[in-house]
């Protein structure tokens, strides 16, 4: 009986080997698989870093023009109150003109009255120093 065993435990013997081999074959296969898919994930999440990288380089240089363009409209604030003075004064300036032009055309319609009165006045003396009346009041 004891060689009975011994034999069948040398046929078994192969077939163990076998089975380990193919146990630490299929070991490293699953190392070398895990190894490949920590490999494929870095490179993408590397990847990754590098878009958001660029995108942080975007966002600085827009920030920068950010800055720069909030100096340009504290500076076209300024100049917009110094117009709305400027708009304030001109107003101003155009109602004294209108006045102006409406003493303008007043002195004007009085300059033609006075013309017209000036026809009337030679007129009436012209009749006056012909008239019989006033010869001998001179």
């Amino acid at each position: 009986m004891a060689t009975l065993t011994h034999r069948s435990s040398r046929r078994e013997r192969p077939f163990l080997y076998a089975g380990a081999v193919a146990a630490g074959v299929a070991a490293v296969l699953a190392i070398a698989a895990a190894t490949l898919d920590v490999i494929a994930h870095v490179h993408l999440m590397t990847g990754e870093l590098e878009l958001v990288g660029r995108r942080l380089d975007a966002l600085d240089s827009m920030n920068r023009k950010l800055d720069r363009l909030t100096t340009v409209a504290q500076h076209l604030d300024h100049m917009d109150r110094g117009l709305t003075q400027m708009n304030g004064t001109l107003a101003a300036a155009n109602g004294k003109l209108d006045r102006m032009r409406a003493l303008e055309t007043g002195m004007t319609r009085l300059d033609g009255d006075l013309r017209t009165m000036r026809r009337d006045i030679h007129t009436m003396a012209h009749k006056i120093d012909g008239s019989f009346l006033f010869r001998g009041v001179k």
